[in-house]
C-alpha cells in the first residue's frame, strides 16, 4: 500500500510553512510500513504527481478557515468541498482547485482515501521564517492525528 503525506505551504511566509514544518517533523521519526514524506512547498498542479498511485494521502498546509489560530482541522476530499477554495488554501492555485481539476482530469490515478490536516494561520508576513506560538503549540496535536490516520497510533 502506498501512502504519501505531503507538506505544502511557503517556509518564508510565517505561519503558511506550517506544512513543511510537520513534514520536517514526521521525517525525524519512526513512520508506518510504506509512507512516505513529501515536502512540497507550493505545489500547484504538481500536487497531483504527488497523489498519483497513492492508496492513502493526507496533506498538511496552513488553512484560513476562520477558526482560532492554531487550530487543527482534519476532514476527508469530500468535507473539504464544503469550504470555499480561496478560503482554505492560502497559495494562488489552492489545495481545493487543484484536487477538483485532478479529479476531472485523473479520478483513476487518485488515492481512495484523500485526507487534509490543516492548521489555522494565524501570522503569514513575508520574510518571516518562523511560526506564530499558537501555530507552533498545534504542531503536536497535529502529529497525533497524522500518525492515528496512518493507523501507527497516536505518536511513534
Amino acid at each position: 500500500m502506498r501512502r504519501v503525506v505531503i507538506g505544502c505551504g511557503n517556509p518564508l511566509a510565517g505561519d503558511d510553512g506550517v506544512g513543511l514544518k510537520v513534514i520536517e517533523e514526521l521525517e525525524r521519526r519512526e513512520l508506518p510500513p510504506g509512507v512516505k514524506t513529501i515536502p512540497a512547498g507550493l505545489p500547484g498542479l504538481s500536487l497531483l504527481d504527488y497523489l498519483r498511485g497513492a492508496e492513502q494521502a493526507i496533506i498538511v498546509d496552513a488553512v484560513h478557515a476562520g477558526q482560532e489560530p492554531g487550530t487543527v482541522i482534519c476532514c476527508q476530499e469530500k468535507e473539504v468541498a464544503r469550504f470555499s477554495w480561496r478560503s482554505l488554501s492560502l497559495h494562488s492555485l489552492g489545495i481545493g482547485e487543484t484536487l477538483a481539476l485532478g479529479r476531472l482530469a485523473d479520478p483513476g490515478g487518485f488515492p481512495s482515501q484523500l485526507i487534509l490536516v490543516g492548521i489555522q494561520a494565524g501570522s503569514i508576513v513575508p520574510g518571516e521564517t518562523s511560526l506564530s506560538p499558537p501555530v507552533t503549540a498545534a504542531l503536536p496535536l497535529a502529529m497525533k492525528t497524522i500518525y492515528r490516520l496512518l493507523g501507527g497510533g497516536e505518536d511513534a
